[in-house]
C-alpha cells in the first residue's frame, strides 16, 4: 500500500565507502514504523519512498523517529578515488 504523504528528501553526502540520504517523513507515518528494526526496501518503498535500488535502511534519527538515513554502497573506482584524494594527477597515471 502506497501512502499519499509527502517526505523531504536531503542531499546525498558521501565517505570513502558510502552515500548517505536523509529522508524526513510525516510522524503519522513514523508511528506505524516498528521501532526494534529496520525497513526492507520493499518495506519503505510500500509507505512511498522513492530512491533508485541499493540504497539501504541504515539507521533512525530524531526524537519521534521520523527521519530514516539510508545509505548506498559507491562503486569501487569512486572508493578508490576518495581514498586517493588529495595525490597529484601525476600519481593517477
Amino acid at each position: 500500500m502506497v501512502w499519499n504523504v509527502n517526505f523531504n528528501y536531503s542531499k546525498p553526502v558521501s565517505d570513502a565507502t558510502y552515500k548517505y540520504r536523509e529522508v524526513q517523513i510525516p510522524l503519522n507515518v513514523a508511528a506505524r514504523i516498528p521501532p526494534n528494526r529496520l525497513l526492507s526496501e520493499r518495506e519503505w518503498h510500500g509507505i512511498g519512498i522513492r530512491q533508485k535500488p541499493k540504497w539501504e535502511h541504515f539507521m533512525v534519527r530524531g526524537e519521534d523517529r521520523d527521519v530514516l538515513v539510508f545509505r548506498c554502497r559507491l562503486p569501487m573506482n569512486r572508493r578508490l578515488l576518495n581514498c586517493c584524494i588529495g595525490k597529484s594527477a601525476l600519481e593517477f597515471s
